[in-house]
């Protein structure tokens, strides 16, 4: 089907991109989250989207929901970086198995029930791998 022809309007696949970059830049962030004294400016309803634990945290009509700040102690820095990150460019760099599970460790607590799949099977792939290296190194050994 052509967008053009059947009527049917797809949204612009760069308004994430456009929420960073506006993100990066400091404009129009609507709350700022601390962790460990570090500033993470981000919009309300894109974090409210991404996570069920933020939806409740910034729209219970409690003291949250206005304030400007809000301290995470449940997350810690790095994870909080790239699970942001991740909620605004739908893009992740594990990296190693070390990263995976803090970043998996945060997008448990955040309930994002898809990134935790996604880091799962990042998990499953390099676990399974390093297993099969270390199996092999034994036989050597023993050959």
């Amino acid at each position: 089907m052509n967008s053009e022809t059947d009527g049917v309007l797809e949204f612009p696949k760069h308004l994430c991109a456009d929420l960073h970059r506006m993100r990066d830049n400091k404009l129009s962030h609507d709350v700022v989250f601390v962790v460990n004294n570090q500033r993470f400016p981000a919009h309300r309803c894109l974090v409210a989207a991404a996570s069920p634990v933020l939806q409740s945290v910034l729209m219970n009509g409690m003291k949250e929901t206005s304030e400007r700040d809000i301290v995470l102690k449940e997350v810690d820095v790095e994870p909080w970086k790239g699970v942001l990150d991740y909620m605004y460019t739908d893009r992740m760099n594990l990296l190693d198995v070390e990263r995976a599970l803090k970043y998996l460790n945060c997008a448990d607590w955040l309930q994002m029930e898809e990134l935790v799949e996604v880091i799962f099977a990042f998990l499953e792939r390099n676990l399974a791998s390093r297993i099969a290296m270390k199996f092999l190194s034994q036989l050597t050994v023993l050959a």
